[in-house]
């Protein structure tokens, strides 16, 4: 398992907790973080979830998600 494999693996736990813990949003109840990508250089990444539920639900949690984003960062 090369270095970025084990930091996008971290940055994918970690980003999993924060959503879980930190965000009092109800509308990320049930998100779960699939897979991270992050730039070889750290200066970028991207973030793939899942939703249980239907359309409705993955629409507001992505919004939710969307507004959020700044405080993710932050941590």
């Amino acid at each position: 398992m090369g270095r970025m494999e084990r930091v996008n693996q971290q940055v994918k736990r970690e980003v999993g907790l924060i959503i879980q813990k930190e965000l009092q949003d109800p509308r990320v109840q049930f998100v779960t973080v699939t897979k991270a990508d992050i730039s070889p250089d750290f200066q970028n990444g991207r973030i793939y979830f899942t939703v249980l539920g239907d359309t409705s639900q993955l629409e507001g949690a992505r919004q939710a998600l969307a507004n959020a984003s700044g405080m993710v960062r932050k941590y």
